[in-house]
C-alpha cells in the first residue's frame, strides 16, 4: 500500500496507451466499420446541435460592452474563462451521456464482435435486456458525476484551498474518470459481470480508467475525431477489461 501510487501512474500510462491501441486495431479492421455508420452519424447531429446552442450562448456574451478598467477587464475575463470551464465540463458529458444511450446497442454490438474476435465465447443475453442495464449504468454514473460537480463548485467559492485551480484539477480528474467508466462499462455488462465486482474492479484500477478517460477527453474535444472517438473507446475498453479484468487474456485475434 506504502507505493500504491507509483502503480495507479504506471496504470495510467498503460490506461492512456490502450486508447491509441484500440483506435488503431479499429482502423485496421474493415469489417467491424459497418457497426459505426449509425453511431457516427448519431454523433455528428448532436455535435451541430451542441455548437449552435454554445455559439449562441456566448454571442450574448459578447455583446455586453467593452470595460473601460482594469479591474472591470479582470472580472469579465474570469468569467469567461469560468464559463467555457463549466460549458465544457457539463456539456461534454452531456453529450456522452445522450449519445451512448441512443447508440448504446450498436456499441454492444461493435463490443461483442471485439471480444468474439479474440476467440472469447461471450453469454447470451437478451439486447433489450443490455440495453436496459446500459441504460441504468449510464444515468447512475452521470448523476454521480452531476452530484461530484456541484461539491466541486462549493470549493470553487473558497480561496483558502486555492479555490478556481483546485476546481479546475479536481474537476479534470473527475471528467476523465465518468469518461472511462462510460466506455469502459459495455464490456463488463455483456460479460454479466455483478455491479459490485465493476465497482470493485474499478477502485482497484483507477489508474488505469484515469488515463483511458483522459485519453477519450482530451480526443472528444478536437473537431472531427471526436465523432470517431466513442467507437476506439468501446475497443480499447473490451481490450482493457479482457487484460485487466481477472478473465483469460492476451487472446491472439482471430483472422477473418
Amino acid at each position: 500500500m506504502r507505493f500504491a501510487w507509483r502503480h495507479d501512474i504506471r496504470e495510467f500510462f498503460v490506461g492512456w496507451h490502450c486508447f491509441f491501441r484500440g483506435g488503431l486495431l479499429l482502423a485496421h479492421r474493415p469489417a467491424w466499420w459497418r457497426a459505426l455508420i449509425i453511431p457516427i452519424l448519431l454523433h455528428v447531429v448532436l455535435f451541430t446541435i451542441f455548437v449552435i446552442v454554445v455559439v449562441a450562448l456566448f454571442d450574448h456574451f459578447f455583446l455586453f460592452s467593452f470595460p473601460r478598467t482594469w479591474w472591470a477587464l479582470l472580472a469579465g475575463l474570469v468569467i469567461l474563462v469560468s464559463m467555457i470551464f463549466f460549458v465544457v465540463m457539463l456539456s461534454v458529458p452531456i453529450l456522452v451521456v445522450f449519445g451512448t444511450v441512443i447508440v448504446s446497442p450498436f456499441y454492444e454490438v461493435l463490443g461483442r464482435v471485439v471480444s468474439q474476435a479474440y476467440g472469447e465465447a461471450l453469454p447470451q443475453v437478451l439486447w433489450r435486456e443490455e440495453w436496459k442495464q446500459s441504460i441504468r449504468q449510464i444515468f447512475w454514473m452521470f448523476g454521480w458525476y452531476l452530484g461530484m460537480q456541484g461539491s466541486l463548485f462549493l470549493l470553487f467559492l473558497l480561496p483558502v484551498v486555492g479555490g478556481p485551480f483546485s476546481t479546475v484539477f479536481f474537476g479534470f480528474l473527475l471528467t476523465a474518470g465518468f469518461f472511462g467508466t462510460q466506455y469502459l462499462g459495455f464490456s463488463p455488462q455483456f460479460r454479466c459481470w455483478e455491479s459490485t465486482r465493476q465497482r470493485a474492479w474499478c477502485l482497484e484500477h483507477k489508474g488505469l480508467i484515469c488515463g483511458f478517460g483522459m485519453a477519450v477527453g482530451f480526443c472528444l474535444l478536437i473537431p472531427g475525431m471526436n465523432f470517431f472517438v466513442p467507437s476506439a473507446a468501446v475497443v480499447a475498453g473490451v481490450l482493457l477489461v479482457r487484460e485487466h479484468g481477472g478473465d483469460r487474456a492476451h487472446f491472439q485475434i482471430v483472422r477473418s
